[in-house]
């Protein structure tokens, strides 16, 4: 890996002090004695030191800003045996291919461990360090340590080039293990002037500001862990952090920050490469307009979308903004979002159905709620408003899963910038949608004479696409998988339907046996309560609301009586925001139990968590509830 800067970009780097009192690969005795953290006993790993510097590029002979630079640097020590396999350190940076968004440089990492009573320590090399490249335009490098174990020191520094330098990435000070000191500089010219956003009491109070206000520095000491709970979507929202963004540059005519919404939906839509979509030759050059009109509006826009979903590919891109004139995405057939997104607009609009566009924040990516101020660089994907006969409804062009009408979880955020002449502005994101799962058991005889679950299995809505995130996420498999299904058969009616139906089959207990206990709804999401701590810092988010039906049906086996099945029951909070019925009977040698369970929510807050504690102990007892067979005396 090269270590000049000058190899990507020309520029002056502002001289700027950098890192102070830490010298790589050199450690106090205090580092190399310490064996436990006073503030957080039961910790396995603490980090000893973390510490950034950021400060603006500017390009050679001309005063531009260009990018931002953050120097990284981090030191680790392993106090207990690892359990968390502490050691493999993964390095995202976003290329988007060819532009090359982020780059990272001057990579380097060391180990010292213990042999005996004898500290040695390995230089890293291109042995240890691997980069990849992945297709959705984002690129790692991964650090594999040596000598991972108890007493050793990990440490790794780096430089990351970014040349999106409206946003501040910033620092995250609180992080999955305790950290004893973590510190971040940010220095900018009086030209540049950015704002930052804090979040935590310790980071306001720590903010240290220079008298010329271009140099902001903290430094904190003895931060503990942060402590994930249960349905907690998004830890960045919470943890210890700064952020900021550019709100004027001293360097441009034009403002990066406007006085309103409707003053930054004006200049957006006078961008050149933005009308372009709006040109009248711009749709008749795609040859199918008679083609698309349908029967009615809500017709038409289906088959609108199915085009432009199907004709064009997306490229991955944050950018919030056009990267292509329309003639260029019809020759190339593949752009960014809003590129996509403009088209499909345009051709709705054309085909006199009322629709807008939305930039939004896609989840993940930065903190859920947006930044106040009239900022355009906070947004990082985009969907379509529609609206038919007094429905609204959400479209998503750049994925070719998804049907008409729905949109992934990660855009199901709670606002978003409508952009629409002089009336811009932000708005809900209020998606319709039936969402949830149902499983249909019986009971039946297998080859060899044994009993076994035969599951019917429907997934429907955004449930579908959440299992589809969960398969193509970095962990594949389901946690909670049961390896012993077999006869599992797949019909994907998703897009035509909106639903998934499965069926599997799964032992039940072997023929002969005195006592049976079955417990058919292990599926259940309170199968084992996720609620067990007395009290709730976060809110509860439960991403969208959605329904889990479980239904068993079966015929008492021959020779077999009940002994016990699940009573009947009703529990809900109580607004009603999560309800439970389960309701059993034994009927003519048939079992039958309907469980139900309604989520109506997004989010629970904290301070009702009691309530919602209670609700799922419940629900967690009626479902653990078996169906419990004994053999009839002869």
């Amino acid at each position: 890996m090269s270590s000049r800067i000058g190899l990507i970009w020309v520029f002056i780097i502002l001289s700027w002090p950098s890192f102070g009192q830490v010298s790589f690969g050199i450690y106090s005795q205090f580092e190399k004695e310490l064996d436990s953290v006073f503030f957080e006993k039961e910790a396995k790993v603490v980090s000893l030191y973390e510490g950034g510097v950021t400060y603006p590029l500017i390009k050679e002979g001309e005063g531009w800003v260009i990018g931002l630079v953050t120097e990284y640097h981090f030191r680790y020590k392993i106090l207990g045996d690892n359990p968390d396999n502490f050691g493999n350190i993964t390095i995202p940076f976003f290329t988007a291919g060819d532009l090359k968004i982020e780059q990272i440089i001057e990579l380097r990492a060391t180990v010292s461990y213990l042999d005996g009573d004898e500290r040695k320590s390995i230089r890293l090399g291109d042995e240890h360090i691997f980069r990849s490249d992945n297709e959705n335009g984002w690129s790692d490098y991964r650090i594999v340590f040596p000598q991972v174990k108890k007493g050793s020191i990990l440490e790794w520094k780096y430089v990351k080039v970014d040349r999106e330098y409206y946003l501040l990435e910033g620092w995250e000070f609180q992080g999955t293990y305790p950290k004893l000191r973590s510190e971040y500089t940010f220095q900018v010219p009086d030209y540049l002037r950015y704002q930052l956003v804090t979040q935590g009491i310790p980071v306001r109070e720590m903010l240290q500001v220079s008298p010329s206000r271009d140099r902001f520095y903290w430094n904190l000491e003895n931060i503990p862990s942060f402590r994930l709970e249960p349905y907690l979507s998004n830890p960045m929202d919470y943890v210890f952090r700064v952020e900021g963004f550019l709100f004027q540059d001293g360097t441009q005519f034009q403002p990066i920050v406007y006085s309103t919404w409707e003053e930054l939906g004006t200049r957006i839509q006078s961008i050149p490469a933005f009308e372009s979509y709006f040109k009248g030759n711009s749709v008749k050059k795609l040859g199918i307009k008679d083609v698309l009109y349908g029967t009615n509006d809500l017709e038409t826009a289906e088959k609108i979308y199915r085009f432009v979903k199907d004709r064009f590919k997306v490229q991955p891109s944050i950018y919030p903004l056009p990267t292509q004139v329309a003639r260029s995405l019809l020759k190339k057939g593949e752009g960014n979002h809003l590129d996509i997104h403009l088209t499909l607009l345009n051709l709705l609009q054309d085909h006199g159905i009322t629709a807008d566009l939305v930039l939004i924040n896609q989840k993940g990516e930065n903190r859920t709620d947006l930044i106040p101020s009239p900022f355009l660089n906070q947004f990082s994907n985009s969907l379509v408003r529609l609206e038919i006969r007094d429905s609204v409804f959400w479209l998503d062009a750049t994925d070719p899963y998804l049907s008409f009408g729905l949109i992934p979880p990660k855009k199901l955020v709670p606002q978003g910038f409508l952009i629409r002449g002089d009336e811009s502005k932000l708005i809900p994101i209020d998606l319709k949608h039936k969402s949830g799962s149902n499983q249909m058991i019986t009971l039946e005889k297998d080859s060899i004479g044994n009993w076994a679950y035969s599951i019917n299995f429907k997934l429907e809505g955004l449930n579908v696409l959440s299992l589809r995130d969960q398969l193509l996420g970095p962990n594949p498999e389901p946690e909670d998988l049961d390896d012993s299904y077999y006869d599992i058969t797949v019909d994907d009616k998703f897009q035509e339907e909106g639903y998934l139906f499965s069926k599997a089959k799964k032992p039940a207990f072997n023929d002969g046996e005195e006592i049976v206990i079955l417990s058919p709804f292990k599926e259940s999401i309170f199968y084992e309560n996720p609620f067990l701590e007395v009290r709730r810092t976060y809110p509860i988010d439960f991403d969208y609301p959605f329904y889990q039906n479980f239904e068993l049906d079966m015929e008492i086996p021959e020779g077999y009586e009940v002994d016990e099945i699940p009573p009947s029951v009703s529990h809900f909070t109580p607004n009603k925001e999560l309800t439970y019925l389960l309701e059993s009977k034994i009927e003519e040698g048939h079992i039958r139990i309907v469980s139900k369970l309604d989520i109506h929510v997004k989010n629970y807050s904290p301070r009702a968590y009691p309530e919602l504690k209670s609700f799922a102990e419940k629900v967690s007892e009626s479902v653990q509830f078996p169906v419990i067979l004994k053999k009839k005396a002869n």
